[in-house]
């Protein structure tokens, strides 16, 4: 005998493929007199998902750490159920207000050209 089924889509379990969507955050410029850098704390941004974030946020480097004289990127990710995942990266910039620089110290050799 030959049985005959029917299978309609709405039976079918949904496909989820949109990634956990993070709040958008701001890169920052911070000031320090330390050559080496200074620490860095910061909000962990807030992540949403349509069927729930599993996995972090988590962020690298992390809040508190210690970041160089110069531009870091921190980039946070997330993931959810699914296993979609989603990120977000802003930049620290580190500023060292105590360093002298070597442009103000730079005189052209050469002729004195006159207009």
């Amino acid at each position: 005998t030959t049985e005959i089924y029917t299978l309609s889509l709405h039976d079918a379990l949904p496909i989820y493929v949109t990634p956990p969507a993070f709040t958008q955050v701001s890169s920052v410029t911070i000031t320090t007199t330390n050559s080496t850098g200074t620490t860095y704390s910061y909000a962990i941004p807030q992540v949403n998902d349509n069927i729930g974030v599993t996995i972090g946020p988590t962020c690298a480097p992390s809040s508190g750490s210690l970041l160089p004289v110069g531009i870091t990127t921190i980039t946070c990710t997330a993931a959810d159920a699914a296993g979609n995942q989603g990120s977000i990266s802003f930049t620290v910039t580190v500023v060292n207000t105590a360093a002298t620089n070597p442009l103000n110290h730079f005189k052209p050799r050469g002729k004195k050209v006159d207009k």
